[in-house]
């Protein structure tokens, strides 16, 4: 394990939000539990479907494979055929008990709909879009008024303009997901990138590092915490890793 140091369409999208119903196949795990069951024994079994499913504006089934370890994760690719998701989990310590972000690598809607046109995707959301409904999700379940204002950092991509298929590495690297800033507010950041597959720049890269998207997420039970004062706002999460191409 590493740490370091209900779902609504985003804004202008209209397709009804039934496409959370989502079609689950599950598949092994990560983290301290055991393989098969470290999703479902944090409650989010599910999490990086419910991702796609928003951030590409699609019923379309996926698969999900939960990762123990961070270096699979790393080497990891979503995948066009079968569709599959792929999900890490952050703890705050090394109990396995108290989940702070969940990384998602996902697909981006235009390879979906290359490659199943039934999937009807489109358009693609940010990372910021599933931290909203996190919070809208949070703030139902606590049912009171928020302690403090929260922010989103709209600042959210980490890509290299000129090869934003290599972006991995500074995607995994740690950042505060959670800050205060000066007027006393709560303020979410996210990392992540997107790779169309259709994008005539990288047509000659292989196809695994095409039509992804890349998302980290904060934690709903941890979102909860940083509101009723049990965390403090600033903690990191992520690795420093060697960049490579590998992928699984």
């Amino acid at each position: 394990m590493h740490r370091i140091a209900g779902i609504s369409r985003p804004p202008g999208n209209t397709r009804s939000a039934a496409v959370i119903t989502l079609l689950i196949a599950c598949a092994a795990g990560h983290g301290p539990a055991a393989a098969d069951d470290q999703g479902a024994a944090t409650g989010l079994d599910d999490f990086c479907l419910q991702a796609q499913a928003l951030l590409a504006n699609t019923r379309h089934p996926f698969e999900i494979k939960h990762y123990r370890d961070i270096e699979g994760f790393g080497r990891s690719k979503a995948m066009i055929d079968p569709p599959t998701v792929k999900q890490y989990i952050w703890y705050e310590d090394d109990t396995g008990k108290r989940p702070a972000m969940v990384s998602c690598k996902m697909k981006s809607a235009d390879h979906l709909n290359l490659r199943y046109p039934e999937a009807d995707a489109g358009p693609d959301g940010l990372c910021q879009d599933m931290n909203r409904q996190t919070l809208a999700r949070v703030q139902a379940d606590i049912g009171s008024k928020l302690p403090f204002a929260v922010k989103f950092d709209p600042d959210e991509v980490v890509m290299r303009a000129e090869a934003p298929f290599s972006a991995g590495p500074a995607w995994l690297s740690p950042f505060a997901q959670a800050t205060r800033d000066a007027d006393g507010a709560l303020v979410i950041h996210s990392k992540g990138f997107r790779v169309d597959f259709s994008d005539p720049r990288f047509v000659d890269r292989p196809e695994p590092f095409r039509g992804i998207q890349y998302c980290h997420f904060i934690a709903p039970a941890y979102l909860q915490r940083l509101l009723a004062g049990e965390v403090s706002p600033g903690m990191t999460f992520g690795i420093d890793v060697t960049p490579h191409e590998a992928s699984d």
